[in-house]
């Protein structure tokens, strides 16, 4: 009786294989879906290649300065304040970009266009083009839409928030968790400016990151970003940065702050890639005056 039994099942399960053969169906799977960590790796392996890709951003960061901090600077008085950005422009990387952004700062609002140009900058002004010494508002380290992608690299642990559409483009939405040991090498090339102790660095070591990608669900290409960064920022090792990179002692002393006086910044950032590898040729202006 078993052996009949086990007989009928053998039959049974034969006779299930060949209809799934004879139908093109299959009991297994043909592909198994990808793990939220396979599709970040393969997006950060995208991402090392990508040639060109145009964008969109918005950044919202604030300065949170308490009274007494400004009224102790005196002379060097640092106030509570709000920038933001809104924009659009062209990118070829590793280290290239157009952009011309909408910029609301401290109440007032303008128009800017830059180049930066293998990390030098360029800002359009009435008078033609200067390369400027203190950047253009949109280019810093952590905001730069040409190097807040590679913070894909630092992921230590990832989290399905469910699929979704960008711009009518199936993605994959993921929040990301980043490895603050990671940062720094990472961002080593836009933080050789940094001294320790600058606000970028302080950054780096000290802030709290929030990170959500969107990827494309076919060809793997980073679609969007949210990027939300909160850090409390030491004042004096801050003062200290500063007054090590001027090239002649200053006139006006240092104030004498507590140690541990601090303020904060909130980045809020939002960029959006899409025409990836377009025929794009960004080159720097010539002849450029230099100002600022």
């Amino acid at each position: 009786m078993r052996v009949r039994s086990a007989a009928r099942r053998r039959s049974l399960s034969l006779l299930v294989l060949t209809l799934a053969t004879l139908t093109g169906c299959t009991l297994i799977p043909k592909t198994v879906p990808p793990t939220p960590r396979q599709v970040v790796a393969s997006a950060s392996l995208h991402e090392s290649v990508l040639r060109t890709a145009r964008f969109s951003i918005e950044v919202d960061e604030s300065y949170d300065v308490p009274e007494a901090v400004t009224q102790a600077l005196g002379a060097q008085a640092l106030t509570s304040h709000r920038a933001q950005l809104s924009g659009s422009g062209e990118l070829v990387f590793p280290r290239t970009g157009h952009m011309i952004g909408h910029i609301t700062f401290k109440g007032h609002q303008y128009d800017e266009e830059s180049i930066n140009a293998n990390d030098a900058i360029y800002v359009k002004e009435t008078d033609g083009w200067h390369q400027s010494s203190v950047g253009a508002y949109g280019w810093g380290s952590l905001v730069s839409p040409l190097i807040v992608p590679a913070l894909i690299d630092t992921a230590s642990s990832i989290r399905d928030r469910g699929d979704t559409r960008i711009e009518k483009i199936p993605v994959h939405h993921y929040a990301v968790d980043l490895d603050r040991g990671k940062l720094a090498p990472v961002l080593a090339g836009s933080l050789q400016d940094s001294p320790p102790g600058s606000i970028g660095r302080q950054t780096v070591e000290r802030g709290n990151f929030s990170f959500e990608v969107w990827i494309d669900r076919d060809d793997l290409y980073l679609r969007r970003l949210l990027l939300n960064v909160d850090t409390s920022i030491d004042l004096p090792a801050l003062l200290a940065a500063l007054a090590a990179g001027q090239s002649q002692p200053s006139v006006t002393p240092r104030p004498s702050l507590p140690p541990g006086t601090s303020f904060a910044i909130r980045t809020h950032e939002v960029v959006t890639y899409r025409d990836f590898n377009a025929a794009i040729a960004i080159t720097a202006p010539s002849p450029a005056r230099t100002s600022r």
